[in-house]
């Protein structure tokens, strides 16, 4: 098996399924499956930290510099930063722009300097039509083009990169992804219904450049 290929199965693994199917009892109901899934995940976690850092590629919880300095070797850059004070830290959310590719990655810190979460959202259309899986995460095939999102603290390298091989992105999206939102672990702490989050992301968006502007809104984000 090619270090790829083990990458993507690794990131692609989920530990209590696979305890599941061992025990042929839910995780929510039996003690042993539990407790089987808790070994799987931890044994798991120290493969995919161990193939990602052989490999250059984020491990999850990176420092901040070290996490920037993976995403721009692919071509991505910093087009919104907005920071927030919290008790103890100022925290920012990171928005990077693959300009070739049309390709969108937030992040968000975590005391300042260590990747709390990232998000990459794309339009992306596979090479063999409706071949979305394995490369995809959450998300919807729209005429044959998958609107989505995935978790990039892991593997955003070789997430980007599978994409880029096995399809092509979508320059002009056909949506926006349903999880641009582009807010803050402090805006969700308020409670989405208590503030006027649409506005939370219009401020936000009116921070972007108007080439990226024209490539991801073609519709209003809900």
């Amino acid at each position: 098996m090619s270090d790829k290929k083990k990458i993507t199965e690794l990131l692609k693994e989920d530990p209590l399924v696979k305890a599941e199917k061992i025990t042929g009892l839910s995780s929510q109901n039996s003690t042993v499956t539990a407790f089987l899934g808790m070994a799987f995940a931890s044994d798991l976690a120290d493969k995919k930290h161990n193939a990602l850092m052989q490999s250059g590629d984020s491990t999850g919880g990176d420092d901040v510099n070290d996490y920037i300095k993976i995403i721009e070797s692919i071509g991505f850059k910093e087009i919104l930063k907005f920071s927030y004070a919290t008790h103890s830290y100022a925290e920012h959310l990171f928005v990077y722009w693959n300009c070739e590719h049309s390709v969108m990655i937030e992040f968000e810190t975590y005391q300042s300097s260590i990747i709390n979460s990232a998000t990459m959202h794309y339009n992306w259309r596979p090479n063999i039509a409706d071949q979305y899986y394995p490369y995809t995460g959450s998300g919807q095939p729209i005429d044959g083009v998958y609107v989505g999102y995935n978790d990039v603290r892991e593997g955003v390298k070789h997430q980007f990169n599978n994409f880029v091989e096995n399809g092509e992105f979508v320059k002009k999206w056909i949506k926006i992804p349903q999880q641009l939102w582009l807010l803050t672990r402090m805006d969700y702490k308020k409670g989405i219904s208590s503030f006027d989050y649409q506005k939370s992301i219009d401020r936000k968006l009116a921070g972007f450049p108007k080439d990226v502007l024209t490539c991801v809104s073609p519709d209003a984000i809900t």
